[in-house]
């Protein structure tokens, strides 16, 4: 949609979606178990925060990449290295 037809933020759009879905039952699926994901990388003698950095991503995207909450380039990639890391 563009944001000079509709006279709506893009952003506001998206949240609607996002609260339509929740209100049908839908939910987002995580692509991972975050406590599993920590725990392994502790196994590993690192953390979450450090590999997020060491592979050039923020750990915030990161950890909502995993919840399934961010959906974009960067955070299909960074679950990508993380499963590939981790031999999912």
């Amino acid at each position: 949609m563009n944001f000079l037809l509709t006279g709506v933020h893009p952003q506001c759009i998206i949240r609607a979606m996002n609260y339509e879905a929740k209100e049908h039952g839908q939910k987002k699926r995580a692509e991972m178990d975050i406590r599993w994901v920590r725990a392994r990388m502790i196994e590993r003698g690192t953390s979450l925060h450090a590999w997020s950095y060491a592979n050039g991503f923020n750990h915030v995207l990161v950890l909502h990449a995993i919840r399934g909450q961010y959906h974009g380039r960067k955070a299909r990639r960074a679950v990508e290295l993380l499963k590939a890391e981790l031999g999912v």
